[in-house]
């Protein structure tokens, strides 16, 4: 009686989504390998022994049902150990990056630092004069006289300081572009944490011989692409702008996630308000443009489970094109999964979608975990998905 009225409500019964807890088992397992650091030692003995068991009381469920249970938890044990060691690398690999940069910092010395852009910059004209440019920089490399020394997931934000003349269209030099390789040197100074990584800042003065363009960490053709038709899609809409510079910088914001460009004051008065959330490219975003190529898809003269496959190209390279934030990327992935049902002869299931999409997440970013807008966006899509049938 339960189950049927559980049906009625539009809630299946739990047992119809073994995808959501191995989810769950898998974000306890992120998290515990993020925070702890456990060994790989131990973390690879006890999946080894999670194996072995589950292996032991899967054949026994399959002779008595009362081992179901035990067997059921037993491969969720499996799915905590493998994402305990996944998370568990990577946390080890960006905590000895953490310990080498504050080293670096508290020694006071320009650092010289290898790697590739990977946010769009913007350069900004500062109150006392001069500009600045600023992105993103993933740290791959510390140039160093054996060779160099290898880093591994460490992030920097590079304020590039130089004359106004930065903020034309034609500066005195070539500023970097997302997606390219850079060798940069710098102050490094530390700001803030968050999650378990501290923000840091690489400020650059004017130009220097010692920064160059380093081809070695470019990316590749194709991704390079996508940033070149982003930067171009923010230049048009901020065409006939430029003497409303902060009109455009909201526009450019709130319609391709440009955040960089809103000065702090102004960024302050959003989150004061509650509605910073409006320069946040979310799933809301995704989940219009996934309906609005479904609708297009439909004209055409294809097969009803066969237009996922010109579906799904086309929904990455938005997501994509859009800056890829958590919760674009968990749409993108909920949209493939549900789409995706006709082709596979299966029902669309939005509780299986978005299990999914968390532990694919979590599997290419296991630091995700401790990230808010990863959090809010997963139980946002979550309540939606219960407690919209119940209400």
């Amino acid at each position: 009686m339960k189950t049927q009225e559980l049906e009625f409500e539009g809630l299946p019964p739990p047992s119809r989504h073994p995808l959501l807890f191995l989810s769950m088992a898998f974000v306890i397992g992120s998290w515990v390998g993020i925070q702890f650091v456990i060994e790989l030692k131990w973390c690879i003995s006890f999946f080894a022994f999670s194996v072995l068991a589950w292996l032991l009381l899967f054949f026994l469920a399959k002779q008595r049902q009362s081992w179901l249970v035990p067997s059921s938890v037993m491969l969720s044990l499996v799915v905590v150990s493998v994402a305990c060691c996944s998370a568990s690398l990577t946390a080890a690999d960006r905590t000895e990056s953490v310990e080498f940069f504050r080293e670096v910092i508290d020694n006071r010395e320009d650092a010289v630092i290898r790697g590739r852009v990977v946010t769009e910059p913007s350069v900004s004209v500062l109150e006392h004069g001069g500009a600045r440019i600023r992105f993103d920089f993933d740290v791959r490399e510390v140039p160093a006289e054996d060779g160099g020394i290898a880093v591994r997931g460490y992030r920097v934000r590079v304020d590039w300081y130089g004359p106004e003349t930065l903020d034309s269209k034609y500066p005195p030099f070539r500023i970097p572009q997302a997606g390219e390789g850079w060798q940069l040197r710098g102050r490094i100074r530390d700001i803030e944490t968050r999650g378990f990584m501290p923000l840091t800042t690489l400020q650059v003065r004017k130009r220097s011989v010692t920064s160059r363009r380093y081809m070695g960490y470019d990316a590749s053709s194709f991704v390079c692409a996508f940033w070149k038709v982003r930067g171009e899609a923010a230049e048009s809409l901020s065409a006939g702008m430029q003497r409303h510079r902060l009109s455009a910088s909201i526009v450019k914001a709130m319609t391709l996630g440009f955040r960089s460009d809103i000065p702090r004051e102004v960024m302050e008065c959003f989150k004061l308000s509650g509605t910073v959330h409006i320069f946040a490219i979310s799933g809301l975003h995704v989940a219009i443009v996934a309906m609005i190529l479904m609708v297009v898809l439909s004209v055409l003269p294809i097969q009803g489970r066969y237009r996922v496959l010109l579906f799904g190209p086309l929904i990455i390279a938005y997501t994509i094109a859009a800056g890829a934030k958590p919760s674009a990327i968990r749409a993108c992935i909920m949209s493939l999964f549900l789409f995706s049902g006709p082709l596979l002869r299966r029902k669309a299931d939005p509780v299986s979608s978005l299990s999914a999409a968390a532990i694919l997440v979590l599997a290419f970013k296991p630091e995700q975990i401790l990230d808010l807008g990863f959090i809010f966006s997963f139980l946002c899509a979550a309540g939606i998905i219960f407690l919209v049938p119940v209400l």
